[in-house]
């Protein structure tokens, strides 16, 4: 398929518009020589890293794999891949552990190894130190894994603990809450407010002691019911103090072995956080290393000289040609020497082949096979040559459109609104530029745009809430019968010609 490139000079910011396959450049404004692929390359190294600062990961690798295709030595475009498949927008990145170990450390370290162009001789260094700091990154998440490890048990332990702690205040208060609840009861029918907890235990205790002191002697007697009473408070006692002996052991032992536990992992986060700060340091020292290991060359590819290009005398035969430039309309002079047509007003040149031989035939043919793009860029040509050809016009518009021909012409259920705005554009330099004759078949366009416009805003989407089909399908009608009236003046004027 044919195709064509446009370059922008470097040095002066002309436009150079040249057949695809050339080679070698040479501005005919500022006389600066470049070689196409070259810029090419460059000015697709620029996209890449455009997308790759965007976090375009997936077509920043595709550019940066192109560039690689025709430059396998370009360390820019190596590096590239790499940093896509580390999925990090710069190797800045790598500049610090803690954002090292969030990239895809597995894919990048993958990809030094199995990209042919991290095992050239003058690369291999600087890659292999590369996987290196990699492997320290990695070595970095799995301490981090631990220390999340060793955090959560001991966390464990100590929950065990306070745990622990609450079952034997519990346990070895249980005798003492008792008495408060009856010294708040006490309190209560005494109509007093007793807030404070060792009040309430004291007369908790006196009221129980008093109650049963009473009950005994009421039932025993004074002194059988006094010795009962002495008995049964002993008991009483001996029980609490013989309750918060045992409950202290058995829980007592718990707690140290607890703490023993708490002791351990608090070493071994302290042995760990310590070895994690060690490694940090050993990163940053690769990291500058890595710095001085960069290469400083780009490209070691020696691109050979196109030698394809003839003169431009070859190019013509009889007269000079005169094409007028498609921005200002100005003249356009050849350089026969650059095999260029240059404007000196605006600073655009186009390469001599684009009018060799049956410019507008070659048009057709891509319309009929529909390469819309390169028809396009045909006709375009071809006007710059012959400003009112109808066939050529015409043919700018339906490839605009995307039709292959005026009976071919349909009205799709959406068109781009960008596509919109350029058929209505080339409809309007079409009336402007065609003979009197041929104006009525071009304003015949006029409505079309806004028709397909319509029928985009109403047509059926996935949206339901803006399909109008009553008004999609007047606009279509609309179109169609347009599309008749155009076809008719476009046979009659075949006819008449």
């Amino acid at each position: 398929m044919w195709n064509c490139k446009s370059y922008t000079c470097s040095n002066c910011g002309s436009v150079l518009n040249v057949e695809a396959d050339r080679a070698d450049l040479t501005c005919p404004f500022c006389g600066t020589s470049f070689n196409a692929a070259s810029f090419h390359r460059n000015e697709l190294l620029q996209q890449a890293f455009a997308n790759l600062r965007r976090k375009e990961f997936s077509a920043a690798r595709d550019k940066f794999r192109t560039v690689n295709e025709g430059d396998p030595h370009n360390f820019d475009a190596i590096l590239g891949r790499v940093c896509c498949a580390a999925e990090v927008r710069s190797t800045k990145e790598f500049s610090d552990i803690l954002t090292t170990s969030r990239c895809n450390l597995k894919n990048a370290k993958a990809a030094i190894h199995t990209l042919e162009g991290c095992h050239i001789p003058e690369f291999e260094p600087f890659f292999s130190s590369l996987d290196t700091l990699l492997s320290k990154a990695y070595r970095y998440t799995v301490m981090e894994k631990e220390l999340s490890r060793i955090r959560k048990e001991s966390n464990f332990v100590i929950d065990d603990l306070d745990g622990t702690k609450a079952k034997e205040e519990t346990m070895s208060t249980i005798f003492v809450d008792i008495l408060c609840l009856i010294g708040s009861l006490a309190g209560f029918f005494l109509s007093s407010s007793l807030d404070d907890h060792d009040t309430n235990m004291i007369i908790g205790l006196m009221a129980i002691a008093i109650f049963l002191m009473i009950t005994l002697i009421i039932g025993l007697g004074a002194v059988k019911g006094l010795i009962y009473w002495g008995i049964i408070m002993g008991i009483i006692i001996a029980i609490a103090i013989a309750n918060s002996l045992i409950i202290s052991k058995i829980y007592g032992k718990k707690k140290g072995k607890l703490l023993e536990a708490t002791a351990n992992k608090h070493n071994e986060y302290d042995k760990k956080k310590e070895e994690m700060e060690n490694l940090s340091r050993e990163f940053h020292e690769q990291y500058l290393k890595l710095a001085e290991l960069r290469p400083g060359t780009t490209s070691g590819i020696i691109r050979p000289k196109d030698t394809r290009l003839q003169d431009a005398e070859d190019f013509f035969s009889g007269e000079e040609k005169e094409i007028h430039c498609s921005k200002c309309s100005a003249t356009l002079t050849l350089d026969r020497e650059r095999h260029l047509y240059t404007c000196k007003y605006c600073g655009v040149a186009y390469g001599t082949s684009f009018f060799i031989g049956d410019v507008l035939k070659r048009g057709q043919d891509a319309l009929a096979n529909k390469e819309f793009e390169e028809a396009e860029i045909r006709f375009s040509h071809y006007l710059m040559m012959h400003p009112g050809n109808y066939d050529a016009l015409l043919g700018k518009i339906l490839a605009t459109g995307l039709w292959t021909s005026v009976e071919a012409m349909d009205f799709p259920v959406r068109m781009p609104p960008f596509r919109v705005k350029d058929l209505d554009k080339c409809i309007k330099e079409a009336e402007a530029s065609a003979s009197e004759s041929d104006k009525p078949i071009f304003e015949s366009f006029d409505a079309i745009p806004e028709l397909l416009k319509r029928g985009g805003e109403h047509g059926p989407k996935k949206d339901d809430s803006t399909y109008h089909e009553d008004i999609w399908k007047v606009s279509r009608e609309d179109f169609m019968r347009l599309r008749a009236k155009i076809k008719y003046l476009d046979e009659s004027r075949t006819t008449t010609a």
